[in-house]
């Protein structure tokens, strides 16, 4: 699993990789597929067309449920 990062939606975004420390973006990293993605907003599966379908909210994923909620209480 990798992190990526963009500004805004119509930039390619940067990818952040535990294992190849090079931080590149995404269309130079021929070596990752993507499956799925994720953020406050919600969750989509990767189609073949590079564009995901949404397929529900982001709160389905526990781990990431359980750090914001870690997050939110550390902030205040």
């Amino acid at each position: 699993m990798v992190l990526t990062y963009s500004r805004n939606r119509h930039e390619v975004p940067l990818v952040l990789d535990n294992i190849n420390k090079k931080i590149l973006p995404a269309n130079q990293r021929t070596d990752l597929k993507p499956i799925y993605s994720f953020n406050g907003e919600g969750m989509w599966l990767q189609s073949k067309k590079k564009l995901g379908k949404k397929v529900g909210s982001s709160s389905r994923i526990r781990l990431w449920t359980d750090l914001k909620k870690r997050m939110q209480k550390e902030l205040l």
